[in-house]
């Protein structure tokens, strides 16, 4: 995208940000919404904490459904991509 080679590129949001970032193409390259795909992703506990699933599953849909898992996630690339800056 940067040389001109190709009009598009599909990427996840966030290594997609910090390409962009990382190599000042903030100008040149844009995200577009709305998302291709979105692929769920899923999180995983031991075996021996496997009584633990059911809290931990309704805590990240509270989460989500609270909107402070999408806050999180912004926050949490946000400073991502500023500390891959220096």
């Amino acid at each position: 995208l940067a040389n001109d080679r190709i009009g598009v590129a599909v990427s996840d949001r966030f290594s997609g940000q910090l390409v962009i970032k990382r190599h000042h193409l903030e100008t040149r390259i844009r995200t577009l919404a709305p998302v291709l795909e979105h692929i769920p992703l899923y999180h995983f506990l031991n075996e021996r904490h496997r009584e633990l699933v059911p809290r931990v599953g309704r805590i990240i849909q509270a989460m989500a459904a609270s909107g402070e898992l999408e806050r999180l996630r912004e926050e949490i690339t946000t400073r991502m991509i500023s500390a891959s800056e220096s």
